[in-house]
């Protein structure tokens, strides 16, 4: 097989056919820590045979072999270096080029360019044998193999120098940047780097019917989001895409989110809401067909990022590829005010002792909520999770802990859908507290088509 290589600019690093060494005898190829076994070379000049073992190259010195190609501009920019380094330490250190290349290509290369006229060091040409020894992917590929014998590192033509060469004939060992080539990558398959190389990352898929949804994750929604020292992550399993733009939507606004969004902070400007608009968990449909065209799949990484700049990101993306689209915006909605009704109100003034939050449901119609010693802001929080409920607005300045028990008459306790807004202003009533009815100017998700 072949290679085509589409050139454009300046080629700096070229991918090498090396397919041909597979029609020769299976080579073992060689790592760091191994041994070169006795060959023999053949095909060498500026030598003083043209077949050799490489003991006898290598005449009991470090040696390294210089892998390249008369295409690569890496390599013919080396080449000159790398000479001129092995006329300096030639006493004490050997050098090989090799290429897989005829040697007609290689005079007629060293003859038309300056730099390479008076090139001193012994080339290996028609290269077959140590291609199976040594393989890669990409040249300039530096082979570094000691005294003994032994390979000691592979790498770019970036860390030949004259202390790196010194070093290495002195310590007969070398500590550099190892040069590792995927031998598999296939430019015409999808690439899938190592997570420690991703900088910016960002995948949207189909309903994934194997992948079991991640309840376990962050408040019950099927999303894991950490952050890293190197990066920073969400992860959606088999999301709805209004959930999907809650998420960064919540995220950019502080509105809080739990299991479910509030749909009191949504806006649907959409020609058909049939597929988007769940407030009742059971009424999502289950076949299997729904599912594939309507939930979806998002991963996103990227550098440490601040949630604003990291979900900016994300709801960009969820607008480029679901067929829905959401936008933040400031609107004048209806909500409830928890007030005082009492100047100095101690009826909910805590008694101290442990502090104590429960918000347990005693049958599928009702939640008691119980706190003691414990802040209000937790209750109004509770109240924030109902989806069908007007998002509530603490107003009554309360800076101490309180204590109170309050039963909700609800819909649904395991779902926390809709609770009876009677029965709450009753029961705030008795601790001096009124519920009421206003507008306020605050951020609301609308979702549009995505034109």
């Amino acid at each position: 097989m072949k290679w085509s290589i589409k050139v454009y600019g300046l080629l700096f690093l070229i991918a090498v056919n090396r397919s041909d060494a597979q029609n020769t005898t299976k080579l073992q190829a060689l790592k760091i820590g191994d041994v070169v076994p006795a060959i023999t070379i053949h095909n060498i000049h500026n030598y003083k045979k043209p077949a050799a073992t490489l003991a006898e190259l290598g005449n009991g010195k470090p040696l390294i072999i210089d892998f390249w190609d008369t295409h690569c501009n890496s390599c013919l920019k080396s080449l000159p270096s790398i000479d001129s380094l092995y006329r300096k330490f030639n006493e004490n250190f050997n050098v090989l080029s090799v290429t897989s290349e005829d040697s007609t290509a290689v005079r007629h290369l060293f003859n038309s360019l300056p730099s390479l006229q008076n090139i001193r060091l012994p080339y290996i040409t028609n290269d077959k044998l140590f291609a199976s020894f040594f393989p890669h992917r990409y040249v300039p590929h530096i082979v570094w193999i000691n005294s003994k014998g032994r390979v000691v590192a592979y790498t770019s033509e970036n860390e030949v120098s004259a202390d790196g060469i010194q070093s290495f004939i002195e310590n007969d060992s070398v500590h550099l940047f190892t040069k590792e080539d995927d031998m598999q990558f296939d430019i015409r398959n999808p690439y899938h780097p190592a997570d420690s190389l991703i900088l910016y990352k960002s995948s949207f898929s189909h309903f994934n019917p194997s992948v079991i949804s991640n309840f376990y994750t962050k408040a019950g929604r099927d999303t894991a989001f950490n952050i890293t020292d190197s990066v920073t992550r969400i992860c959606i399993i088999n999301g709805k895409p209004v959930n999907m733009l809650y998420e960064a939507f919540s995220e950019l606004t502080g509105v809080q989110y739990f299991t479910s969004p509030q749909y009191f902070r949504i806006i649907f400007n959409i020609h058909d809401s049939a597929n988007y608009y769940f407030p009742v968990a059971d009424s999502i449909p289950k076949n299997i067909t729904w599912k594939m065209n309507n939930l979806f799949c998002y991963e996103q990484i990227t550098p440490p990022e601040s949630k604003t700049v990291f979900f900016s990101y994300m709801l960009n993306n969820l607008n480029m590829y679901l067929p829905i689209q959401g936008k933040i915006e400031k609107k004048q909605m209806p909500c409830y005010v928890i007030r005082n009704i009492l100047n100095h109100n101690d009826l909910i003034k805590s008694a101290g002792g442990l502090p104590v939050y429960s918000d347990w449901g005693g049958n599928k119609d009702s939640v008691t909520v119980i706190l003691k010693n414990s802040p209000f802001s937790a209750f109004v929080a509770l109240l924030n999770q109902f989806e069908l409920n007007l998002p509530v607005y603490d107003e009554t300045n309360f800076t101490e802990p309180v204590d109170m028990k309050i039963a909700l008459n609800i819909k649904d306790s395991h779902w926390l859908i809709k609770y009876d807004v009677n029965t709450l202003k009753k029961a705030l009533h008795a601790y001096g507290l009124e519920l009421t009815e206003t507008g306020k100017l605050m951020d609301v998700l609308v979702i549009s088509d995505r034109n």
